[in-house]
């Protein structure tokens, strides 16, 4: 198999360059190399799986890396509602990354 360097799409032997991204095709791609330990830091709470998933879509656009921690409440009854009925979501992000994680959380939530 060959591989595009750029977009990384994977093409079959006789292909020789990309069709989308005009290079020539490797033989394999260099594995990015990813931190593998975090200080993983919570950020304020936020009320509801649903607002916690909104955020995190953004960090995940930012390439911040996050995960949600819900409350057992919502977790144990599979409820996702958007009001603190449905209990607390705690997000967790690298303490590098928390300043600016904060300021997107402030941004989508300062209203409520």
């Amino acid at each position: 198999m060959s591989f595009c360097p750029s977009c990384e799409a994977e093409y079959v032997e006789d292909t020789i360059e990309c069709p989308d991204c005009n290079v020539e095709l490797v033989e394999s791609l260099h594995i990015k190399e990813e931190e593998d330990e975090f200080d993983w830091v919570p950020l304020r709470g936020v009320p509801g799986k649903v607002y916690a998933e909104m955020v995190t879509e953004i960090l995940d656009k930012e390439e911040i890396p996050n995960y949600i921690k819900s409350d057992p409440l919502s977790t144990a009854y599979l409820t996702a509602g958007a009001s603190t009925i449905s209990g607390n979501s705690v997000i967790y992000v690298p303490e590098k990354n928390k300043d600016k994680a904060e300021e997107i959380l402030f941004q989508i939530l300062d209203h409520i």
